[in-house]
């Protein structure tokens, strides 16, 4: 990965509110703990985006 972005360099972000089933949060609770590393835990956050991103990369290469 690459160097990680100053706060002044870092994409507008917006706040959306999703409802999602408990087994849906225990998997992405289960990938952020697959995921983290000594001295870096992912949160449940980090695991939605890196599942939205890989899904969306995956999704927009079929096209």
């Amino acid at each position: 990965m690459g160097k990680s972005k100053t706060t002044k360099e870092k994409m507008p972000t917006q706040q959306i509110a999703v409802r999602l089933e408990a087994e849906l949060l225990g998997r992405l609770d289960a990938v952020a703990t697959k995921l983290s590393r000594p001295g870096l835990a992912l949160t449940r956050t980090d695991a939605v985006r890196v599942c939205l991103l890989t899904g969306l990369e995956h999704i927009e290469k079929k096209k």
